[in-house]
């Protein structure tokens, strides 16, 4: 069977096609093959990797200390594959698996790939009939909002900033819209992802890109500034904009990853002098701010029971699901304009 991977390597994205014969696989032990269904970006993070400028992929970790040295991995060159995670159908189980079974539908961590070899620790949950597939494809995102929100300790009644509409803001503001919060700010540079999040439930929209809208919302509109502000945008601009949106010790998350730090952060400004507090969070971290009572697996299934509860529709994230056929054309499109929130691929493997 022809197998296509999304790959990329020396800065370019291509198709890899190659064959594989499943049947001739022998006994995978521990592992699972899994026809894909549907896959799904992190096209964000992938764009990092696409323009090799990836640290975590790029430097050695020192797994004791978290320090990266400045000593390069040996397999920094080498391809990499795109895609974060899949939904798919088992076709062939190790005998030591027990769990699952050939023809089970599962959500997993994988790459954006006909076909998946993957060790059975990578399958996050059966899938459930009746449930959005959208819902599903939304877990590890989700996994990034519900830790920002557990970490941002905002109180009932708070006022709340959220900076970036991209995937982790909408599926944050979906969440926080329900939990009892005063108002919501959500901000970004794309009027289109700033109407979404007004759909979703944001009481204010700011266009950060037009510089004197923050400058009159702090002065004309909201003196006090908001009690917590989340940032998902992962540049030093928006980590910017959410400390200039802060009251005075209020509580600032950063909830992306960033490059590394330049000129453009202003801590001599507002951060400085409204003593506002910036939290880290990266909630895969183990053990996490909360052990022994949460952990990752505590954590998962909370997220799954959200997922699997009907009160959330991701469909507004994954508005519309591509065939995988036209998958370079979108995904280089979409890293000019990123016009699409969760880049989504459907598999049709015979």
């Amino acid at each position: 069977m022809e197998n296509r991977q999304l790959i990329t390597k020396n800065k370019k994205i291509f198709i890899k096609k190659y064959f594989i014969n499943l049947e001739a696989i022998p006994d995978p032990s521990n592992k699972l093959i899994v026809k894909t269904l549907y896959s799904t970006c992190k096209h964000g993070t992938e764009k990092w990797v696409i323009e090799k400028k990836a640290h975590w992929l790029k430097y050695n970790r020192d797994r004791k200390s978290n320090y990266f040295t400045s000593n390069l991995k040996a397999d920094f060159k080498k391809e990499k594959n795109l895609g974060n995670m899949i939904v798919g159908k088992i076709i062939k189980v190790g005998s030591n698996i027990k769990l699952y079974k050939k023809e089970d539908i599962v959500l997993m961590y994988g790459s954006a790939s006909d076909y998946q070899i993957a060790p059975v620790d990578d399958v996050v949950t059966k899938v459930k009939k009746n449930f959005p597939v959208e819902n599903y494809l939304c877990f590890d995102p989700m996994e990034f909002s519900v830790g920002s929100l557990r970490e941002s300790n905002f109180k009932i009644g708070d006022s709340v900033g959220i900076v970036g509409m991209g995937t982790l803001g909408l599926i944050s503001l979906m969440l926080i819209k329900k939990m009892g919060t005063n108002h919501i700010v959500a901000v970004d540079i794309d009027n289109k992802k700033l109407q979404e999040a007004k759909k979703i439930g944001a009481n204010t929209i700011i266009n950060s890109k037009i510089k004197k809208n923050i400058q009159n919302y702090r002065v004309n509109v909201n003196s006090t500034g908001l009690d917590v502000v989340i940032d998902f945008s992962g540049s030093t601009s928006g980590l910017n904009t959410a400390i200039s949106l802060c009251k005075y010790n209020g509580r600032v998350i950063c909830g992306s990853m960033y490059p590394e730090a330049n000129s453009e952060l202003k801590l001599g400004r507002e951060f400085h002098w409204n003593n506002i507090e910036i939290i880290s969070s990266r909630i895969c971290n183990e053990p996490q701010k909360d052990f022994p009572a949460w952990n990752r697996i505590r954590l998962h299934k909370f997220i799954l029971s959200l997922i699997e509860s009907k009160k959330y529709n991701f469909r507004n994230i994954i508005k519309h699901t591509y065939p995988f056929k036209n998958a370079l054309k979108l995904y280089k499109k979409n890293m000019n304009k990123n016009e699409i929130t969760k880049l989504t691929f459907r598999h049709n493997v015979k």
